[in-house]
């Protein structure tokens, strides 16, 4: 009797220390704060081509380093996607602490609008926004749940007067044509990027962010596949209008010559 009373409170003691354990975990992976976060560099390395550099300032008042299963970012200029990354594993030191990372665009690819924007006014404004994850284990080992940390901050950066130059050239010379070639290589490197993630799948990466990047992915080639059809008929109905002005600079060539005929016969 004695006995079974001992390892009925030997499990109670057992289940209430993996409780308090349980609970220490989460309220120290929900004490961990985003403080600040700056862009602290825009480094020109092309006309058309920046690297843009983040910094994301951690609060941990723990006393205890807590892993972070990754950090995702997403760039935007003007509202406008421009594209994403992560950095796994991280590790969030007691204290304040901090993480970088860098993202390299290329506003060669922004709309037309946008484009002209930046050319005329010599500013873009940035937005970076993402958050951590901070996953919760069970004596280190099983996942049982997951905290985020979200962030933002959006920042107007000048850009060179080397970039304001070659914008205004490109807008200058810019055609229907190259607009076309530009979608076809964009097509291109959306097929390739579908294929490598039905590669993904079935890799340890949780599903449900594979499945949403591939969704992420067709709704641009639906996207891409409108602006394309568009775009032809445009170039078509150009090409018609093309056709329509030389017809009427043939017309206006001949009616000059009959009224200088005209002019010669008179002795104008």
């Amino acid at each position: 009797m004695i006995k079974s009373i001992l390892k009925y409170c030997v499990y109670i003691v057992i289940i209430i220390g993996v409780i308090i354990y349980i609970w220490w975990v989460y309220q120290a992976a929900t004490s961990i704060k985003i403080e600040d976060v700056m862009v602290t560099g825009f480094e020109p390395l092309s006309p058309f081509r920046y690297r843009v550099e983040v910094e994301v300032v951690f609060n941990n008042p723990t006393g205890t380093a807590i892993e972070a299963e990754f950090l995702i970012y997403q760039v935007y200029i003007y509202s406008y996607y421009i594209g994403e990354g992560f950095k796994p594993r991280l590790v969030i030191k007691p204290g304040m602490s901090s993480e970088r990372f860098t993202y390299e665009l290329d506003i060669r690819y922004l709309p037309w609008i946008m484009q002209r924007t930046i050319a005329e006014e010599g500013v873009i404004n940035v937005t970076v926004t993402g958050w951590v994850t901070v996953p919760l284990k069970a004596f280190g080992i099983f996942t049982w749940r997951e905290v985020r940390m979200p962030y933002k901050i959006s920042r107007k950066v000048n850009v060179t007067e080397a970039t304001r130059n070659a914008l205004l050239t490109s807008l200058r010379g810019i055609s229907p044509e190259e607009i076309l070639s530009r979608m076809r290589d964009l097509e291109s490197k959306i097929s390739k990027l579908l294929e490598e993630i039905s590669r993904l799948k079935g890799s340890l990466i949780d599903p449900k962010r594979i499945e949403d990047l591939e969704e992420r992915v067709n709704t641009l080639r639906t996207d891409l596949d409108s602006l394309k059809s568009k775009m032809e008929q445009l170039i078509q109905m150009m090409n018609t209008l093309s056709s329509e002005i030389k017809g009427l600079e043939k017309t206006l060539a001949r009616l000059e010559r009959e009224v200088q005929e005209i002019r010669e016969i008179l002795g104008l």
